[in-house]
């Protein structure tokens, strides 16, 4: 373990600041005791593991809040997706249809401590939902800051 821990601290510098982030995570669940390295798994296969998982919650907590389907989500996201081609063949205007209006106003209101009318919830979702696709997702926790 303290000779994996070591393998972390040298090549965390050369990490972006995204993989350093699941970098931390990584070295603090092996120094709790709550991950036990495996002979057969590198640095960076946790690393990867653990960017994964994290995109799998967000992209699942976003689907819940919103009530739309995740498959869907799932599959724009799963592919090189620019501005310019986000509603190739009508996938994001399908996505869009399966959005849950009342699971996603209670959600805007939460998050945003105010009173939302139908059209302003469609245009704050359409909004928060290219924003997710194009940044290959955030935590939605994070937008109660802005």
């Amino acid at each position: 373990m303290e000779k994996a821990l070591n393998s972390l601290h040298k090549s965390f510098a050369s990490l972006s600041q995204e993989k350093q982030k699941y970098a931390n995570m990584l070295i603090h669940d092996i120094e709790s005791g709550d991950l036990i390295i495996e002979d057969n798994k590198s640095f960076m296969d946790y690393v990867t593991e653990y960017e994964k998982n994290a995109e799998n919650d967000q992209i699942r907590k976003l689907s819940n809040a919103f009530g739309l389907d995740e498959n869907k989500l799932r599959n724009i996201m799963s592919s090189p997706v620019t501005d310019s081609n986000i509603n190739e063949y009508g996938r994001f205007d399908e996505l869009l249809k399966t959005i849950n209006l009342v699971k996603s106003k209670n959600t805007l209101e939460k998050i945003y401590n105010k009173q939302y009318k139908e059209y302003e919830v469609n245009i704050q979702v359409h909004e928060i939902l290219r924003k997710f696709i194009l940044d290959n997702g955030f935590d939605l926790d994070s937008l109660s800051n802005k």
